[in-house]
């Protein structure tokens, strides 16, 4: 958005069509991330990274990157200055991921928090500075709506 109207930014190299990616905006290393993804001209889920920064698209190649999923809920957790991505499916008949990945400085770490929030797709997610928690709220296909709280600092990378 420029102003008060929607811009398309043409770009010359671009990720794939797709649809419920994650994407959220990393403060610290100062762009745009964009994972997965369902590409229905595939059929399938997608596994790639992306950032966008300075109007343009740019692939990561990480050694190291959570299973290809849609769904999944993503945001930046401004204490500990990384992108906390969690859930999301494979597969409209797979069930969805409980796992938990860091995005920091271009690369993915999977974590193992204490407990883990019930299985998540399409829901919502965000963090909450002010008291250190990352918010879920349980999305389509469950049994209930449910807001689990993660503390983040018990979560540590495996």
């Amino acid at each position: 958005m420029s102003g008060s109207s929607w811009v398309q930014v043409p770009t010359p190299l671009a990720p794939s069509g797709r649809e419920s990616s994650s994407l959220a905006h990393d403060s610290k290393d100062g762009y745009l991330v964009l994972f997965g993804g369902f590409n229905g001209s595939l059929g399938m889920a997608d596994r790639d990274t992306w950032k966008f920064v300075g109007g343009a698209w740019a692939p990561l190649s990480p050694p190291h990157s959570p299973a290809e999923r849609y769904g999944a809920q993503m945001d930046y957790d401004t204490a500990g200055g990384y992108l906390l991505l969690y859930g999301g499916t494979a597969s409209p008949s797979a069930s969805p991921f409980q796992d938990t990945w860091e995005h920091s400085g271009g690369l993915w770490t999977q974590l193992t928090p204490a407990t883990a929030p019930p299985e998540e797709l399409w829901g919502g997610g965000a963090h909450d500075a002010a008291d250190g928690y990352f918010g879920l709220l349980t999305g389509y296909a469950f049994a209930s709506v449910s807001v689990t709280a993660i503390s983040l600092p018990s979560a540590t990378p495996t």
